[in-house]
């Protein structure tokens, strides 16, 4: 900048992780409680020619207990599933359902970072819209935070007002089914590298199934190297009619032979 408020801020920023994990530490060395914290702000990317690409985003951070002090004793600090689930609760206010997959991003841990893609049931594909994490201990050293875990979510608003644009009443609501619901649960044995999430969505797209849920993940004795069992709850049910045995057979076996045909994925028995 030609004119800068302050010697600290004489670019431009690129990214607001910077001032988050800033925002951290000072409270980190004051407080000994829960923290959790966002900013909404812009950041500017240039790519070396014309205008620098002006983004909106949203970026929040989770460090220490999760929890106030209680009488039970147990104080978990703040992990990747608690930075998830807000983003999750948020895209559902906004009518979206959140999907995660394993992401690469230099400021996260590996295998503890997944990218943020929104979706609505009335159209498929999804949006990609941000990123969540667990900070790595290198950028958490340089920025003075030692030993306290922090996670973190990016999301990219610009895209997100396009897949909220996107959402109407079809997608929302459906009429109430009056015919009863049948659950039954799947024991699978899948590659390591396979996401929970990926098994939920293959048996997502049968249309008898209105939920799939990955309820247990086990990987040790019992279970060949490389690969992990899932346990995945599904729930069967029609608009037109009460589901026979006979159906719940043909739609099961319709699902597990597509999940091997796309994810190499086997009963577990």
């Amino acid at each position: 900048l030609a004119n800068p408020v302050t010697a600290d801020f004489t670019t431009m920023r690129r990214t607001l992780r910077e001032a988050v994990l800033n925002a951290v530490a000072r409270n980190l060395r004051t407080w000994r409680g829960p923290i959790a914290m966002f900013e909404l702000g812009r950041v500017f990317h240039f790519y070396g020619e014309g205008q620098p690409e002006e983004k909106l985003m949203a970026v929040g951070a989770f460090a220490g207990p999760a929890s106030e002090p209680h009488w039970s004793g147990r104080r978990d600090n703040f992990d990747f599933y608690d930075a998830k689930g807000v983003v999750e609760a948020a895209l559902a206010d906004l009518r979206l359902d959140a999907v995660f997959a394993a992401a690469d991003d230099p400021t996260f841990v590996p295998g503890r970072a997944a990218a943020v893609t929104a979706s609505s049931g009335g159209w498929g594909g999804g949006v990609r819209v941000g990123v969540v994490g667990e900070v790595r201990a290198e950028v958490l050293e340089a920025f003075g935070i030692n030993g306290t875990p922090v996670a973190m979510f990016e999301l990219d608003l610009r895209p997100l007002g396009r897949a909220v644009s996107r959402v109407t009443p079809e997608n929302v609501y459906a009429p109430y089914i009056k015919y009863q619901d049948s659950e039954r649960d799947l024991a699978l044995l899948v590659d390591s590298a396979v996401g929970a999430g990926d098994v939920a969505a293959v048996a997502r797209r049968n249309r008898l199934v209105t939920s799939a849920t990955v309820f247990d993940v086990y990987e040790g004795k019992g279970v060949p190297d490389g690969k992990k069992s899932l346990a995945v709850r599904i729930v069967y049910q029609s608009p037109k009619k009460t589901l026979t045995a006979d159906d719940l057979a043909k739609a099961e076996g319709s699902i597990l032979r597509t999940l091997e045909k796309e994810l190499g994925a086997t009963l577990r028995v």
